[in-house]
């Protein structure tokens, strides 16, 4: 980003001031939107290999009669169950850094009078709750594959 010489940097800033200010807030920017895109790629990741994992317990489920084969499927299930908590808790992590670089991007905007992501109108969190019932959903899912496993 440049300064624009014909106009004054504005809250009585020098011009370096506001360079400085304005390398911060894309830099800032640039880190929000690549942790954004990370919590995304790892849940759809995440999302596609629990399908996937739970297409092998419940093919696996009619022959696991024998002793070995149960205990084969409990371990994909655990498995399962292990993955979809540890990605809820990175995506968590990822999220908070996240947010905190947006939110410094709306401070620099209050200080240079923008209005980029300060002027957005959305509700912050809405994303986080859907993560959070489908994350507990697939968990339950999960439980009750043990549960067939156990019982068949």
């Amino acid at each position: 980003m440049t300064l624009d010489t014909h106009s004054s940097p504005p809250s009585g800033l020098t011009g370096e001031q506001l360079q400085i200010y304005l390398a911060e807030y894309e830099k800032a920017q640039d880190s929000a939107q690549h942790h954004d895109m990370l919590v995304w790629s790892i849940s759809s990741l995440n999302w596609v290999g629990s399908a996937i994992l739970m297409g092998l317990v419940l093919g696996g489920l009619s022959s696991a009669s024998q002793c070995r084969q149960k205990v084969v499927l409990l371990a994909i299930s655990a498995v399962g169950v292990w993955l979809a908590i540890l990605v809820w808790r990175w995506t968590c992590q990822l999220r908070y850094v996240k947010v905190w670089k947006y939110n410094r991007c709306k401070e620099i905007e209050a200080l240079l009078g923008m209005k980029q992501h300060s002027g957005l109108p959305y509700k912050a969190g809405s994303q986080t709750k859907f993560n959070a019932v489908l994350m507990v959903l697939f968990i339950l899912a999960w439980c009750v594959l043990i549960m067939l496993v156990v019982t068949t």
